[in-house]
């Protein structure tokens, strides 16, 4: 054979070899063409440009509020309305971590899905400060299963409002649609739709839900922890830069982010440090857990908010979560068992029997470990893809990525997908990683 037979023999192979990894690995990928891929984080950022195309949508939607808890009196869960003219499906947005239901990203989403045709309504995700306020059980939200059962409970009681308010008969269908940690509660409320049936959801969509949300809270502290590598100068000029680009997000889907990598965690971290922040203050605002030193007096918040602003999601863990449970699981229990509980494998027999779910990922959020992706796809099998970009969310304004994101809202098989491989294979998965991680306590 001479050498340039042997190379194309080569790399005929080696293409064969690459089709059956990303089939082994990831199951079926999506090749996102146009999508100028830039690695994990930054593609992350992209989510950012999700944006409210008409601002005269935000103001139609109808506001109303619903009685979850009996206490505290003043206490009433928002959401937020966009009804079709006649009947239609009803898709609900269960937003990301500390997502708010007036947040400009599950309301683009809504307004996509609208002019589509179906009615949609958004609700804050239960980390979020007035979700907690006003629908937890617990006021310390975390804990996936007891985060799901409130949600479950509110979603109730917001659609017996809209029907009793609107008619019986405006939704055809009710769908759930969650992302990030409003997709790990999405496959949680599935568990408990598919035993209990108080709604009957006849589809569940989650889009890019962590497997393990303490491996993914973790992740989110080392990259706002990465400022102590730099210098003050680089610390202004970086946090001012991920501010400016938060703030003014790019509307181009083509071009490249003006980021590095590691200002691209900076930015990611910084984000989720403020959203975890206020869930803190909120907790405060209605008990005292014994956690933080400083009182909470109206007038003067100061010393206490800068005792919470040095607050991690570790931190949070083995204070307030920790102590809200230990009545429940006892004193010896660690945050790694709680964990295990709140976390996809707790339920993947559920995932796996239920036909009405979807998934969707990509081959490079850094929320995943190549071992989570390998477990998702043996419980979700056919029922989920992968695309071969956007990082954690950063794929939602593709054109392809949207059709796949209604395919699974329509409860449409996913079809033929391009295969591709895009990630290294690391070891271990994202509990093992958390268990040399974690002091527990």
């Amino acid at each position: 054979m001479n050498k340039n037979k042997f190379q194309i023999s080569n790399f005929k192979f080696l293409s064969i070899f690459a089709f059956l990894l990303s089939s082994f690995l990831f199951g079926e990928v999506v090749n996102l063409e146009g999508y100028p891929g830039q690695g994990s984080y930054i593609d992350t950022l992209r989510y950012v440009s999700l944006q409210v195309d008409d601002w005269d949508f935000y103001e139609d939607a109808e506001k109303r509020s619903v009685k979850v808890l009996e206490q505290p009196e003043d206490a009433e869960l928002t959401y937020k309305l966009w009804l079709q003219t006649n009947q239609a499906p009803l898709v609900i947005i269960i937003p990301g971590l500390g997502g708010h239901y007036a947040g400009v990203a599950p309301t683009a989403l809504a307004e996509i899905i609208f002019k589509k045709g179906y009615s949609t309504l958004t609700v804050s995700d239960p980390f979020c400060w007035e979700f907690l306020l006003n629908a937890s059980s617990k006021l310390t939200p975390g804990y996936i299963p007891t985060d799901a059962r409130d949600t479950y409970k509110a979603l109730e009681l917001i659609i017996k409002d809209a029907e009793q308010e609107f008619g019986t008969n405006i939704f055809s269908e009710k769908i759930l649609l969650g992302y990030s940690l409003g997709a790990l509660c999405t496959l949680f409320i599935a568990d408990i739709d598919s035993k209990e049936n108080k709604i009957g959801f006849e589809r569940f969509v989650a889009l890019s839900p962590p497997v393990n949300l303490i491996y993914g809270l973790n992740q989110l502290d080392d990259f706002y922890e990465i400022w102590r590598l730099w210098s003050d100068d680089e610390i202004r000029q970086i946090k001012n830069k991920a501010v400016f680009l938060i703030e003014n997000p790019p509307r181009s889907s083509t071009n490249n982010l003006p980021v590095t990598p590691n200002e691209a965690k900076f930015a990611i971290g910084v984000v989720f440090r403020t959203q975890l922040s206020e869930t803190i203050k909120a907790i405060r605002s209605r008990k005292n857990f014994g956690v933080l030193k400083n009182p909470y007096r109206n007038y003067s918040r100061r010393k206490i908010e800068k005792e919470i602003e040095k607050m991690s999601y570790e931190d949070y863990m083995n204070t307030f979560l920790k102590s809200s449970y230990s009545n429940l699981f006892g004193n010896g229990f660690t945050i790694e068992q709680l964990g295990e509980k709140a976390s996809l494998p707790a339920i993947q027999n559920s995932i796996s029997g239920n036909h009405k779910i979807s998934i969707l990922h990509t081959t490079n959020d850094f929320l995943l470990t190549e071992a989570d992706r390998e477990m998702l796809k043996k419980i979700a099998g056919d029922k989920i893809v992968f695309f071969n970009h956007g990082g954690h969310l950063g794929y939602f304004g593709h054109p392809i990525a949207q059709d796949y994101i209604f395919n699974a809202i329509n409860g449409e098989e996913f079809g033929e997908k391009e295969l591709s491989v895009t990630n290294n294979v690391a070891n271990n998965s994202g509990f093992e990683k958390q268990k040399k991680r974690i002091e527990l306590k």
